[in-house]
């Protein structure tokens, strides 16, 4: 790819700034950058107008990066947070964290971050554990957006280190870290007291 980046940015560079300008920055050194826009994956494109961020299609040629520099497409409208979705999934703060738990038998907390892609993953199948489970009150899914400002304390209170990271509580008291490859073939296996109680209620 980045042969072809480089052939596109000398041709739009011929046409001056009409066409806008390809640029490109190293990750591994520029770490402060890249936490800030919050880049994961390599490669990857960011469309920047007038100070603001736009997601870019999948370009990997020539004849793609200098045709949608030339016509950039209308970005597309963002697709709702997680937390404004209807789902079975809890979503909640570090001011109401405890307070829930304690009224729950079992919960199965994901900690996560809006960005990262691991958890965007696993989230369909975390909702879809959470709407197997949404007729019985005494178990809950919950997920704790750790980027928000108001999140910060709890998550380091319960030492997340990364994202996803699944801890199962019973009645608000912390049991286990639980481990779990987050992935979509694999999706969110339960802790053993949750999988029994919901086997108990298939009955």
């Amino acid at each position: 790819m980045k042969p072809e980046f480089e052939n596109a940015a000398e041709v739009l560079h011929g046409e001056g700034e009409s066409s806008g300008v390809l640029a490109a920055v190293d990750a591994t050194v520029n770490k402060a950058l890249a936490e800030r826009f919050h880049i994961s994956e390599f490669p990857t494109l960011k469309y920047f107008k007038n100070g603001e961020k736009y997601a870019v299609p999948a370009l990997r040629t020539k004849k793609s990066f200098i045709e949608w520099m030339r016509n950039p497409e209308s970005p597309p409208p963002p697709d709702p947070a997680w937390e404004e979705q209807q789902t079975s999934v809890l979503h909640l703060a570090g001011d109401n964290f405890r307070e829930t738990l304690k009224r729950k038998k079992h919960a199965l907390v994901m900690f996560y971050a809006p960005w990262c892609p691991h958890c965007k993953k696993v989230i369909p199948h975390f909702t879809a554990t959470a709407d197997a489970f949404k007729d019985d009150r005494k178990i809950a899914c919950v997920a704790i957006d750790c980027v928000k400002e108001k999140n910060k304390d709890l998550c380091q209170q319960e030492a997340v280190k990364g994202y996803p990271t699944f801890h199962y509580y019973n009645y608000g008291k912390f049991v286990e870290k639980y481990d779990t490859n987050p992935t979509v073939s694999r999706g969110v296996a339960l802790p053993g007291a949750l999988s029994a109680e919901g086997q108990g209620n298939s009955h």
